[in-house]
């Protein structure tokens, strides 16, 4: 990794920039180069200052820092992501979880170690369909953030996965503060993927504890959220949703929506959503009359 000062100086140069465009009124050019020669730390607000002159917002000035690649943190961070965002294998789960074994033995990292905690629940989930076996490994999670008046991003983004493995009491309790609370990073960082995941895989809680009126209640709002942010895949998974509850309440148009969002999912070439629509279909409506 590059020192902070290198990396200042590489893009300074890149862009053809002065060292005197980096001075301020808390910035002097003498200060400037000490900062690149790495003589001194620069604060927080020096290089908030400097990067603001460079046009660079911090997650980039890090990434250019480490050669142009993640750091291990994020790229662990990234990597769980990707498992999570399709169906879980439970080799990659396994994998996951030995690196991030081996982060943590060098490291100490309490959002890391949430995650760890996730996956071990997601493997017992994966391994024995037995919800109630995974929630005391979360368990600690939730419990320190219950009680908080403030939820930050990572608090927000790490209960966004867990609150399925609670009981239903509980995790119907987790979302509706979720959804309440993730308002205001509206403007922040995607918030509007992580809000419809959440709504998505809300709905998908209510529909397995065969809650098919509040479910309902809910699909429409996610609908029209998906098709505003233009989130197409969440779109046709809510537009799926809704044919498979109206499907159970015995609702007359359920196969049209059904059929529109396979419809979609072929169009934007998602394959593997339609299999798992496909799924959804069998699990919940095999005994419903033609």
């Amino acid at each position: 990794m590059k020192t902070v000062g290198e990396t200042i100086k590489e893009i300074r140069t890149s862009k053809n920039l002065t060292m005197e465009s980096l001075c301020s009124e808390t910035l002097s050019l003498s200060t400037i180069k000490r900062i690149e020669n790495d003589t001194i730390n620069t604060s927080f607000i020096n290089l908030e200052n400097i990067l603001i002159k460079l046009n660079i917002s911090f997650d980039e000035f890090t990434y250019i820092r480490n050669n142009y690649n993640l750091s291990t943190k994020k790229q662990l961070i990234f990597e769980f992501r990707e498992l999570t965002s399709v169906s879980v294998d439970i080799e990659q789960i396994k994998t996951l979880i030995s690196k991030y074994k081996s982060y943590l033995d060098d490291n100490s990292d309490n959002e890391i170690n949430n995650y760890l905690k996730f996956l071990k629940a997601l493997l017992v989930i994966n391994q024995t369909t037995k919800l109630g076996e995974a929630t005391p490994l979360v368990e600690s999670i939730w419990v320190s953030l219950e009680n908080l008046d403030n939820w930050y991003w990572n608090d927000i983004q790490i209960l966004s996965n867990i609150f399925f493995i609670f009981p239903m009491n509980e995790a119907e309790s987790i979302v509706e503060l979720l959804l309440e609370r993730i308002k205001k990073y509206d403007t922040f960082n995607n918030s509007d993927r992580l809000y419809i995941a959440l709504m998505l895989n809300y709905i998908q809680v209510l529909l397995l504890n065969n809650n098919f009126k509040k479910a309902y209640q809910l699909v429409d709002k996610a609908i029209l959220y998906a098709k505003d942010k233009k989130l197409y895949l969440h779109w046709a998974n809510a537009i799926a949703k809704k044919g498979i509850i109206e499907k159970k309440l015995g609702y007359p148009k359920a196969d049209t929506y059904i059929t529109e969002a396979k419809q979609i999912l072929k169009v934007i070439q998602e394959p593997k959503y339609i299999e798992d629509l496909n799924r959804d279909i069998k699990h919940f409506c095999m005994h419903i009359p033609k």
